[in-house]
């Protein structure tokens, strides 16, 4: 099995444009400098330390999108116009491990702040979107169910296409962008980043009995859980059940006796979610009920630790297996390294588990 991961993880933080949380302010824009020192510095890692960085993308076509990058910078932008253009050329380089994030202010503000957004959310694959849900209350047409085929008179499979083009994925496989723009919200979010917003929106789509309709969309605002917060408010939930609750919700298992069936989601490989006692305590308590059909379900699963998902598959082979024959890195230390995350055990690992091949 040929398999060559990369061996350094690399965090860009672009400091000039930080901001604190206190005053986060999305519509604030930065000057064409700030954004020019950033986008230097964010080229300058890639190049020095990506190891994959000319694999699916040929060098002189990586040097034009970063050109076309940078030329995109002289005018001030918001952050969020900013990281679309990050994006946009970390896509082209086809590594699934390498992708931009919103700044914590940025996705704190986001889960904080209730604002006015498109409203669908969509199951998407091949050339179908379906709705799977409408946050605007007045557009019922636009149900659950509803096939997408335009948005403000763009082809559906335009949309999806352009949409791509800021996901990043491994090679040539779609898989994963697909699975991206149908969690949760990032369909909703990609749309006003990319094409804006406006009070209403024209949608053409096919309805639940096969028939080819029109609406007009209004933007919506995530409804408030007012039931949640009465009972919150009545019986306020301890910090130690709001952390068993988000583990459960990154992984937890349920078991089917009738059926004989074990349920395993797993939608994180990240470490901090004690993953490590819960494949222990979930197969121990198969082998203890006897259990002979497993399920792992991850598609919600965004990865995370190596270790952790190699972790996982010891207790589903049955024969041994290797994950990769080679691991690979530009070099060993980073001129840039006061501008990465975890930056000494990855030094460490390279150091001491590492060696020069004869190329250098």
């Amino acid at each position: 099995m040929k398999s060559l991961l990369p061996a350094l993880s690399v965090l860009i933080l672009l400091s000039s444009c930080a901001v604190s949380k206190s005053n986060y302010n999305p519509n604030k824009k930065f000057s064409p400098e700030q954004l020019q020192k950033d986008y230097e510095l964010f080229r300058n890692i890639l190049e020095e330390s990506h190891p994959s960085l000319y694999w699916y993308t040929p060098k002189d076509s990586i040097d034009y999108y970063f050109e076309a990058g940078a030329s995109q910078l002289q005018d001030s932008l918001t952050e969020s116009k900013f990281r679309n253009v990050l994006s946009y050329v970390v896509a082209q380089i086809r590594c699934g491990h390498t992708s931009v994030r919103a700044s914590k202010d940025a996705a704190r503000y986001s889960n904080r702040t209730r604002t006015w957004m498109f409203p669908l959310n969509v199951k998407a694959w091949g050339d179908t979107v379906l709705v799977t849900s409408n946050i605007s209350r007045r557009d019922s047409n636009v149900m659950r169910g509803v096939v997408l085929k335009s948005i403000d008179n763009r082809p559906i499979s335009v949309i999806v296409d352009s949409m791509f083009q800021y996901i990043a994925g491994d090679g040539y496989n779609t898989t994963h962008k697909y699975q991206s723009i149908s969690n949760g919200g990032v369909f909703r979010s990609m749309y006003g980043s990319i094409y804006g917003l406006k009070s209403r929106i024209p949608v053409e789509y096919i309805d639940t009995a096969g028939r080819l309709r029109k609406s007009d969309l209004s933007l919506g605002i995530l409804p408030i859980d007012t039931a949640r917060l009465r009972r919150e408010r009545l019986h306020p939930t301890s910090k130690r059940v709001r952390k068993k609750m988000a583990l459960q919700s990154m992984r937890n298992m349920s078991i089917d006796t009738s059926l004989n069936t074990a349920f395993l989601e797993v939608n994180t490989f990240a470490s901090g979610n004690h993953l490590r006692p819960f494949f222990r305590s979930s197969f121990k308590k198969m082998r203890q009920q006897k259990i002979q059909n497993l399920v792992v379900d991850m598609r919600g699963n965004g990865g995370g630790s190596v270790i952790l998902s190699n972790l996982l598959t010891k207790y589903i082979a049955d024969k041994p297996f290797k994950i990769a024959d080679t691991l690979y890195a530009m070099k060993r230390k980073s001129s840039y390294h006061s501008h990465m995350k975890n930056y000494l055990p990855s030094r460490l690992f390279l150091l001491f588990l590492t060696h020069k091949k004869g190329d250098g």
